[in-house]
């Protein structure tokens, strides 16, 4: 898990600017996170959810704005202190843990979403049982995961970062370089 809290802290406002690239991951990201909104669907302004693996507040605003109470999770502490600061006004709870230990009680929440979190655990089982459990009875979880056999993603899979891979050995450009 610290490679991926690794990953996440390196860099957490070029996190959230990929969901407004013009791209396809950006497009992608979008299409993702307006279909789980719309699962998601009108809360009522009492009912509780869980934004598990919510990086820098990516759906914080939009999910607040359909009436529910936001409660935001990531592993990566610079994404929740973002987070943190960018919503520093709203009445939001953010946390930094892992999804496989929640600190919630058991039925705690009426809805639980999870937009790229399960294309970075090893091991899923433990992260839908600790879902399960936080999540109430009848309760919803969205889990949505990235269409890896897309064309946009192919191309960018097997052509872009190759090209880029390449442009930084002729040019001597490392990954720190950017």
């Amino acid at each position: 898990m610290n490679q991926v809290s690794d990953y996440f802290n390196s860099n957490p406002g070029g996190y959230a600017d990929k969901y407004r690239a013009p791209t396809a991951e950006g497009y992608a990201f979008r299409v993702r996170r307006e279909s789980l909104l719309s699962l998601l669907g009108q809360g009522d302004h009492r009912r509780i959810v869980l934004d598990i693996g919510c990086g820098p507040g990516v759906m914080t605003r939009e999910i607040v704005d359909l009436g529910w109470i936001y409660h935001g999770q990531d592993i990566a502490p610079k994404m929740i202190e973002l987070a943190k600061r960018k919503f520093a006004n709203y009445s939001v709870n953010f946390s930094t843990g892992s999804a496989e230990r929640l600190p919630y009680p058991d039925n705690y929440f009426d809805a639980i979403v999870a937009m790229g979190l399960l294309e970075y655990i090893t091991d899923e089982g433990p992260v839908i049982t600790e879902l399960h459990r936080a999540l109430k009875p009848g309760g919803r979880l969205i889990v949505s995961l990235p269409n890896w056999w897309s064309p946009a993603r192919m191309w960018d899979r097997w052509i872009i970062v190759p090209l880029a891979k390449i442009y930084r050995r002729l040019t001597n450009r490392g990954l720190s370089d950017k």
